[in-house]
């Protein structure tokens, strides 16, 4: 009786610790990401608030250094993340929409490429209809 009660209890025990040992795995990879992800959406957050949102009022001087000031922004988020993130996808994307507004459409084109080729698994919805950016008319059929 006592053999049945070891084999029995072996096969059942080893399932439940091995799902412990991955759950726990799991949660310990996870948290950097978590807590990276944070700290790229606070930075992300901050770029279109503090220059790129400002520079759709502003007009001459004042709108090149916010849209300058924006895309470099952009371009430090894009160096410093993983790439894997739903904020490096959305910086990569603004950059593009900064480049248009900048007139480097070709540059532009670009980018947008590279957000459809490296993030095409993502689901584009912002947040609130502010973040919507409205490319201007280019005029290809004229």
């Amino acid at each position: 009786m006592r053999s049945l009660n070891n084999i029995t209890v072996t096969p059942l025990l080893l399932p439940v610790v091995l799902c412990v040992l991955f759950c726990v795995s799991c949660a310990t990879h996870r948290q950097p990401a978590v807590e990276h992800d944070g700290n790229t959406k606070a930075l992300f957050e901050s770029i279109v608030n503090d220059y790129h949102l400002p520079s759709a009022d502003a007009v001459g001087e004042e709108k090149r250094k916010l849209l300058e000031a924006a895309a470099d922004g952009y371009e430090r988020l894009l160096r410093d993340c993983d790439g894997q993130s739903i904020w490096c996808a959305q910086a990569l994307r603004s950059l593009g929409n900064v480049r248009v507004e900048q007139g480097r459409l070709e540059e532009a084109i670009e980018i947008f490429r590279r957000v459809g080729k490296e993030y095409s698994d993502f689901k584009w919805l912002p947040a609130h209809p502010s973040q919507f950016t409205v490319v201007p008319s280019l005029s290809l059929f004229a």
